[in-house]
């Protein structure tokens, strides 16, 4: 089951506002923040059903997925960073229909995978395939509709690379419901130089890092 809460942070938005430079001010920030926070919210519930089916159809669904979803405005252009269970969505352009719902299982990806014993990499790509498949199933449209080259660091464009490539066998192990065959799979298909890719671990040395 997933249990999610959308809401606004003020003083994280006063946090991003100054650590991004934004010159907006900072209830206009609020209310921007305010009206996309309900905005995802209405598109998790329009789609939470889909969704459900497209996740727990691969994964074991006998935990509950419990996540506060705290949202940002577009113009802080920046991608989804999930943090235990706290995801902070810092939107950018909607590219496609479900292109935020898309963003947002991503990262709820990550927190079913997170038990797993499995190469940072390997989750990050993972979390990438299923992104691609929830566009393809609900928008009909693939990353190569979408543009990842703005503001995507070496390693997330490396995990992109490997979901692209592995996509057609990952979808042979989506049917069969083998994650442990797809964990393994990975591991062995990973070059050991890409599991050793070390990226930013808090969130002031991740911007760092896409914004210099």
């Amino acid at each position: 089951m997933f249990d999610l809460n959308f809401s606004v942070n003020e003083n994280w938005l006063k946090y991003f506002k100054n650590k991004l430079s934004k010159k907006t001010e900072l209830r206009i920030i609020k209310k921007d923040s305010e009206y996309l926070r309900d905005y995802l919210e209405s598109l998790w519930k329009n789609n939470e059903s889909e969704i459900s089916k497209i996740l727990w159809k691969f994964f074991e669904n006998d935990t509950d997925v419990m996540i506060e979803v705290e949202v940002y405005p577009r113009y802080f252009y920046l991608w989804a960073i999930n943090i235990t269970r706290w995801i902070i969505i810092l939107w950018q352009p909607e590219l496609s229909k479900s292109h935020y719902i898309s963003l947002l299982c991503h990262e709820i990806v990550h927190f079913i995978l997170k038990n797993q014993n499995l190469s940072r990499i390997s989750e990050e790509i993972i979390s990438f395939m299923f992104e691609r498949l929830i566009l393809e199933k609900l928008d009909n449209v693939s990353f190569a509709d979408i543009s990842y080259s703005i503001n995507t660091d070496s390693f997330h464009k490396k995990a992109i690379w490997y979901a692209n490539d592995l996509y057609p066998i990952f979808l042979e192990f989506y049917v069969n419901n083998d994650l442990d065959w797809l964990l393994s799979f990975l591991e062995k298909n990973i070059k050991e130089s890409d599991k050793n890719i070390i990226i930013p671990s808090n969130i002031t040395s991740y911007l760092n890092s896409i914004n210099g």
